[in-house]
C-alpha cells in the first residue's frame, strides 16, 4: 500500500492498521512517513510505503486505475507507473521480467 505521506493521512493510516488488529498502538503517525516500509500482518500481510523509487505519490495517484476488492473502492497504480518503479528497483533479475510483462500488458490495452 502506498500512503500519501501526510500526517494527516499517515493517523488515519495507522487507526485503520490498528482496528484490523494488525499491530499494538506502538507506531507514531511519523512511522508510516519516514520512508520506511512497515509491514503487518501474517498470512494476510499489508505492506506500507510512503515512497517508492522512480515515481512520486503524485505521479502514482494521477496514473491510478479504480477498482474495487472485495466490494471496497480501490485504487492501484497504473502500468506505466508500475513499470517506472520496477526499473528504478535495481533488482534486475526480479524486477525485469516484470517489467517485460507489464509492457506487453500495456502494449495490448493499446491496440
Amino acid at each position: 500500500m502506498l500512503i500519501e505521506p501526510t500526517i494527516e493521512n499517515a493517523e488515519k493510516v495507522r487507526r485503520a492498521v490498528a482496528a484490523w488488529g494488525s499491530f499494538e498502538e506502538t507506531y507514531d503517525p511519523r512511522d508510516f512517513i519516514s520512508g520506511d516500509i512497515l509491514s503487518f500482518g501474517g498470512l494476510m500481510r499489508i505492506d506500507v510505503h510512503s515512497r517508492v523509487p522512480g515515481v512520486t505519490w503524485d505521479e502514482v495517484w494521477n496514473g491510478r486505475l479504480e477498482s474495487e476488492l472485495l466490494g471496497v473502492p480501490t485504487a492501484f497504480a497504473g502500468v506505466d507507473e508500475l513499470i517506472k518503479m520496477k526499473r528504478a528497483t535495481g533488482n534486475a533479475e526480479k524486477d525485469l521480467p516484470d517489467v517485460r510483462r507489464l509492457e506487453e500488458l500495456r502494449d495490448k490495452k493499446s491496440l
